[in-house]
Order: C-alpha cells, then structure tokens, then sequence
C-alpha cells in the first residue's frame, strides 16, 4: 500500500510516531523523487479546474 495510499494514513493506522521508524518498518528508503512526483499529482488533481492565474514577481534589484 505504500506509494499508493499517503504515509500520514498508513502511519496513523500503523501507530509509528515518525516516518522514519515507518520506512524502517516495512523495509523502505525515503525516496525524495518519488516523494516530488507523488505531491505534484496532489497538486495537479487539486488544481485541475481552477484556471492558472500568473503572478508578476519584482526581480529583485533596486534599480
């Protein structure tokens, strides 16, 4: 279930208090890429009707 299910939920269920002791349990390395990728499909499935909105951003100097 893991990658498939978020690893708030299965360490909820699970009772472990950090998800390190999570990863270490069900023999698994955090996996920072992968982690990138699960957020962006959150991110794009929250996102996905909303129409994008672009923000101007002063570029920094004081000129």
């Amino acid at each position: 279930y893991y990658k498939k299910i978020p690893t708030a939920v299965l360490i909820g269920i699970t009772g472990h208090s950090k998800e390190s002791l999570f990863l270490t349990y069900i023999n698994q390395r955090e996996d920072k890429d992968s982690n990138a990728d699960l957020f962006m499909k959150f991110y794009e499935e929250i996102f996905k009707d909303k129409p994008a909105k672009m923000i101007l951003l002063p570029n920094g100097t004081n000129e």
